[in-house]
């Protein structure tokens, strides 16, 4: 397949770096284009993609577009491709907070759209992606799209409702997490450890927690328990972070990013 990355941000390029880490596609398979030109030249130089001048050029020599603009600049890109998109093309945004059928709105009728909400681990090949398929997607389309967004990462398929609870978990939930890996890291060097070394603690640890619950496929409370020897330390911590009503906290801040993500939408 040929991609059009159309904005060659931090997204745009962990897409077309995941996409060629992979071999999903080949560096001749993607074209990409920016506003921004020079921004466009250096992932180009990087990675050996083509650097078009223009979306427009994007559009006519690719089929499956990844629009990687902001929220407020898809408006008018999408007005802009629009009268260049055929029945070929599927378009694919990653666009926080922009509907389907806003997007479809912009689009000839019957365009295949896909909305992709990623997270900012999608740099470093780590991203938890949620698509939702528009009116026209196929099944070969989100196929496409799992093929994309697997290079950077895990993907799941949700129906666009549950995007909103999507951003409030995983889309902000990096922000929680670097917190957690602060706060950690703070309390190593209460206790005397050199600051580096408790920020790397902090974080290996994190993620080797993720990793054993994605890899053991267990419970995180069974997990959790497994650690946890009666009268000893870890539960001195657990005690401690329940006086602070961490979980709870935890929980609100997940349900206030999907509200406040439900409200920007509307």
């Amino acid at each position: 397949m040929k991609v059009g990355v159309i904005g060659t941000g931090a997204m745009g390029s962990a897409l077309i770096r995941g996409l060629l880490k992979q071999g999903v596609v080949g560096p001749q398979d993607i074209c990409a284009s920016d506003i921004d030109s020079a921004r466009a030249k250096r992932i180009g130089k990087e990675a050996g993609v083509t650097v078009l001048p223009d979306n427009i050029s994007v559009v006519r020599e690719t089929e499956v577009l990844l629009v990687c603009v902001k929220p407020q600049q898809l408006t008018d890109t999408l007005v802009s491709l629009g009268p260049q998109i055929s029945p070929r093309h599927l378009v694919i945004s990653i666009a926080a907070g922009v509907r389907i059928q806003t997007i479809e709105s912009h689009l000839p009728a019957g365009t295949k759209v896909i909305r992709a909400m990623p997270n900012q681990a999608c740099q470093v090949g780590r991203s938890a992606t949620a698509l939702s398929l528009g009116s026209a997607a196929t099944e070969g389309d989100r196929e496409t799209a799992e093929r994309v967004f697997s290079s950077v990462g895990m993907t799941y398929v949700v129906e666009e409702k549950l995007l909103d609870a999507v951003t409030g978990l995983s889309g902000s939930g990096p922000a929680y997490a670097y917190i957690m890996i602060d706060a950690m890291a703070q309390g190593g060097v209460e206790m005397g450890l050199p600051r580096e070394m408790a920020v790397a603690l902090a974080a290996q640890t994190l993620l080797g927690a993720a990793t054993m619950v994605l890899e053991t496929k267990r419970h995180p409370e069974e997990l959790r328990d497994l650690v946890t020897s009666p009268g000893g330390t870890t539960i001195a911590g657990i005690r401690a972070l329940e006086e602070g009503d961490f979980r709870s906290a935890v929980i609100r801040a997940v349900m206030s990013a999907a509200k406040r993500a439900k409200e920007l939408s509307a």
